[in-house]
């Protein structure tokens, strides 16, 4: 496996069909990394998200694995019924 760690900064964006996302810059191994928000989040909802993370993250490390990766997929929380 391979790490690769950089510095970064959190900048809000919006996408061409005017959906709001925050962009990991600059690229980290030759990859884009965007935060996809929640459908109807507009872009001053995603400020405030964006300046809590760069206020608390200094930088990601990215691993690549050498074998793939099966996530143990877990269900959201469970209602009572």
């Amino acid at each position: 496996m391979t790490t690769e760690t950089a510095e970064c900064t959190f900048v809000v964006k919006e996408d061409g069909n005017g959906r709001t996302f925050v962009a990991v810059e600059p690229t980290i191994a030759g990859l884009n990394i965007s935060l996809n928000l929640k459908e109807g989040a507009t872009i001053d909802d995603a400020h405030p998200f964006a300046r809590q993370m760069r206020s608390m993250i200094v930088s990601i490390s990215l691993t690549l694995a050498t074998e793939p990766y099966v996530p143990n997929i877990v269900e959201g929380p469970q209602t009572k019924q």
